[in-house]
């Protein structure tokens, strides 16, 4: 109705996206948090007490596993992790690019059963296997974002979108009488900002991703 309703939801928003980039975050800690930067480095050794909305993530994936035919699999943080270094590597330091070789690589996929992570009733964590790391690089954006639409709708908003970086969360319509929201896909093959394809949506979420942004020589 005014700016500072909206204010107030747009804090909302960012406070909660930051909060779970926090808990979801592999490769950094943060004060006063056992996110899943922590529960990878101590899982193995003792029972880790993990935020619920981590656990709660890790929960489902784990459930929905066995329908997934392995194509998504939240145990292959250690070849995940080998990628990610020789990115960043690789980024920074262009001399000194490379690509993991083939035996890490075969070595660290041997420490990847989802099964080897138990979860407790008391809501913590324990791994069965030292090597073994969690990466929810696959899931957590878009569970993030739709997790945050919720909040919103629940606070009474029902016309509004989302874009968080290729997550794109459309709910209810626009209030200038369109019955959709028009979403253009980026050409990837043009220079322009030409669109490849326009979509409509109306409470949907869309994901995009291409190899032409994330990537490295």
């Amino acid at each position: 109705k005014n700016q500072e309703e909206f204010n107030a939801c747009a804090n909302m928003v960012e406070k909660s996206f930051k909060y779970y980039h926090e808990i979801f975050d592999a490769y950094n800690e943060y004060d006063g948090i056992n996110n899943l930067c922590t529960l990878n480095k101590k899982a193995y050794e003792e029972d880790v007490k993990v935020p619920e909305e981590l656990f709660e993530l890790i929960k489902y994936m784990k459930n929905v596993e066995p329908f997934l035919k392995q194509s998504v699999n939240i145990a292959l943080g250690e070849v995940l992790e080998l990628w990610h270094t020789a990115r960043e590597v690789s980024i920074s330091n262009k001399e000194n690019a490379y690509i993991p070789s083939e035996d890490k690589l075969i070595d660290a996929s041997k420490s990847n059963r989802i099964d080897d992570i138990v979860l407790n009733n008391n809501g913590t964590i324990r791994f069965l296997n030292k090597n073994l790391r969690i990466n929810l690089g696959a899931i957590a954006k878009g569970w993030t974002t739709e997790k945050v639409a919720k909040h919103i709708e629940e606070n009474g908003f029902s016309s509004f979108i989302i874009n968080a970086g290729g997550n794109v969360r459309c709910s209810g319509s626009p209030k200038d009488g369109r019955k959709a929201w028009g979403l253009m896909i980026k050409d990837p093959l043009a220079s322009s900002n030409k669109s490849a394809e326009v979509l409509f949506l109306q409470n949907l979420s869309t994901v995009t991703s291409g190899d032409y942004e994330r990537y490295f020589t």
